[in-house]
């Protein structure tokens, strides 16, 4: 059977069109200590310039979501082996399965606090200076991913089970050009689900309650 341009279009209406890339949510909340901005140079200045916050002290969660230019939707691969029966043409089985890293991209205001969390949150999961590893238990967090529809409802999520970032690309630095400052970081995790709309939504919202201490 042959298709039609007019049937594309009628198949691509009738499900809303096509999706978009730019539509979008990530939600998670790192791990307390890694929130905590504790810049003394940074302090004293705004002191000194009489515009010192309180809330500078504490990373909002809810700013990551907000500053957050792309995120890489989970990938799975399934490992499988041959199998042969007596006499007959062998087949695969599933044997395992492989859940692949993810990737977002950050952009970086002037004050580098999405830098310096990231890097605050490395050093709880391997202490740079003692070389010591932290508990699991104390760096990982749960990460909501959500791709919206053109009405900004959500129409696929994807929770990371115990998300951690095992990996903060180089930030190239130029004088040859006025451009913005974006940091990529790598993260893996246990497992990931996917999840209906309602039950995206939910975690969604168990994600950035710890952002609402900050409202």
């Amino acid at each position: 059977m042959s298709k039609s341009i007019d049937d594309l279009k009628s198949e691509i209406n009738k499900r809303g069109g096509i999706g978009r890339t730019n539509r979008f949510n990530v939600f998670f909340t790192p791990p307390t200590q890694a929130l905590i901005n504790i810049d003394l140079g940074a302090i004293i200045g705004s002191l000194i310039r009489g515009d010192f916050n309180k809330n500078q002290l504490i990373t909002d969660p809810r700013s990551l979501t907000l500053l957050c230019e792309s995120a890489t939707l989970p990938s799975r691969a399934l490992g499988t082996s041959d199998y042969t029966a007596t006499g007959k043409h062998s087949e695969k089985r599933v044997q395992s399965y492989a859940d692949g890293d993810v990737s977002f991209t950050f952009l970086v205001t002037n004050d580098f606090y999405i830098k310096r969390m990231i890097d605050d949150w490395q050093e709880i999961i391997v202490n740079s200076r003692t070389n010591t590893l932290g508990y699991k238990n104390n760096y990982t967090c749960d990460v909501v991913i959500q791709q919206l529809n053109q009405e900004n409802e959500v129409v696929y999520g994807a929770k990371l089970i115990n998300a951690f970032p095992s990996s903060i690309g180089a930030m190239q630095l130029t004088s040859a050009a006025n451009g913005e400052s974006k940091v990529e970081i790598t993260m893996q995790y246990d497992r990931f689900v996917v999840e209906d709309t309602l039950s995206s939504s939910l975690s969604a919202i168990r994600s950035a309650i710890p952002g609402k201490l900050f409202g």
